[in-house]
């Protein structure tokens, strides 16, 4: 449920123009470096206590609804969470777990970024592991078979 006192309308306004809505002015340029290079992703910073921190995931889902950003983050007080498309639920819940406590709104969704991005398996480096693997089985498999003849 979204929290008395939280305006959808207005934020979902704010957000769309850049992406930032509820910092304060020295915040914002923070929160924007934070987010460059990230598309569709947008930042509510709402001071009003939810009574539940599943209020703000609430909040989360109506911006993004309202916006049509990939990926909302919201910090509420005390905590933060998130709704995104391109992330999954269980990235984003770690990633949720690990920045609620730190009061620093900017450095929590470089944080939070840093760990839903991260969060992934590393296709490549497991490719490459496999082929270093299954070329030494190989190579091992030529020197023991000609050591015999």
């Amino acid at each position: 449920m979204v929290p008395e006192g939280v305006n959808i309308t207005e934020l979902a306004a704010e957000m769309r123009a850049d992406g930032i809505t509820g910092a304060s002015l020295t915040e914002e340029p923070l929160i924007a470096e934070a987010l460059s290079g990230h598309d569709s992703i947008g930042v509510a910073v709402v001071p009003v206590r939810a009574q539940m921190p599943a209020d703000y995931r609430d909040v989360a889902q109506e911006l993004a609804d309202a916006t049509g950003l990939d990926t909302v983050i919201v910090r509420g007080v005390g905590t933060t969470s998130a709704v995104s498309e391109g992330y999954s639920r269980a990235a984003i819940e770690t990633a949720q777990a690990k920045v609620a406590a730190t009061p620093d709104h900017a450095a929590a969704v470089t944080q939070l970024l840093a760990s839903v991005e991260g969060a992934g398996m590393n296709w490549w480096a497991l490719g490459g592991a496999l082929l270093i693997l299954i070329s030494m089985c190989a190579v091992a498999t030529i020197v023991t078979s000609s050591a015999q003849r």
